[in-house]
């Protein structure tokens, strides 16, 4: 897999950390956002996971990753995004070492030459259900 280029890297990253997030306890579900509603009734554009955005940004070098969702009742909101930042974390660098240093530039620590991390990932709960 190190014929991959950005597009394809993100629609993997995003399925791959959309799968991560649902398995995680505590998360009822991913929220979708306006642009997954009108894809859903348009379905003129490919299917990407709901409620997971997946950015490259050439400047920094780096992936940004955000993770909206709602968490099931009776968990924390501040446990749940912990613990799916943590999976979405790994998912993503699980991801871009299986495409290889062509298209992750990274090391088996998540980071960088620089030390800096190369996969920035958000998480913002929109409700309880």
């Amino acid at each position: 897999m190190s014929d991959v280029n950005r597009r394809d890297m993100a629609l993997l990253l995003t399925r791959e950390v959309a799968e991560a997030a649902r398995a995680t306890a505590g998360v009822a579900f991913l929220r979708p956002g306006l642009a997954d509603i009108v894809r859903g009734t348009a379905r003129l554009a490919p299917r990407t996971a709901t409620g997971v955005r997946v950015r490259y940004e050439t400047a920094s070098g780096r992936w940004r990753i955000q993770v909206q969702l709602v968490t099931a009742e009776g968990h924390r909101a501040v446990d749940v995004a912990r613990a799916v930042r943590r999976a979405a974390e790994y998912a993503a660098a699980t991801a871009l070492e299986s495409a290889g240093p062509a298209v992750a530039k990274e090391t088996p620590g998540g980071t960088g030459e620089t030390g800096e991390a190369l996969v920035v990932v958000t998480i913002t709960v929109t409700g309880v259900a």
